[in-house]
């Protein structure tokens, strides 16, 4: 339970405001420069991929599906070879398994280890999609 000798030792938010120290947050900048240029430059690429996206999606996903078709009948019909076992190697997918469990897992663990850039980058993805 509050007491009232609680409530008065309490700074107010107007004095919480007044004592805030920039200096702090960016000497915390300046120790973790990669962090923050980073979350930045995702966020940045997120925003322009969401407004890109939201504004040509028709245009990018006809290009994408013929691009796939082409490809795809190119290879059907031997025009051209594509080396599905070398861009396996590629990626880090083991060329023998090409499964989509060991798809998701790979993937899984690169949003796991580049997290900071991977949210920075969805939340400036979704603030592109709304606001363009």
């Amino acid at each position: 339970m509050m007491t009232i000798q609680d409530l008065v030792s309490t700074p107010s938010l107007w004095e919480s405001i007044k004592s805030f120290d920039i200096k702090g947050v960016m000497r915390t900048i300046s120790l973790y420069p990669f962090d923050w240029v980073e979350i930045g430059a995702s966020g940045a690429l997120g925003v322009l991929s969401g407004f890109l996206l939201k504004r040509y999606f028709k245009i990018f996903m006809m290009t994408l599906l013929i691009g796939v078709f082409v490809i795809t009948a190119l290879d059907y019909f031997e025009f051209v070879r594509i080396e599905w076992d070398k861009i396996f190697a590629t990626i880090g997918i083991e060329p023998s398994s090409k499964s989509f469990d060991t798809i998701y897992h790979v993937a899984l663990a690169w949003i796991q280890t580049n997290i900071q850039g991977f949210a920075s980058f969805c939340v400036g993805f979704f603030l592109g999609m709304k606001f363009s």
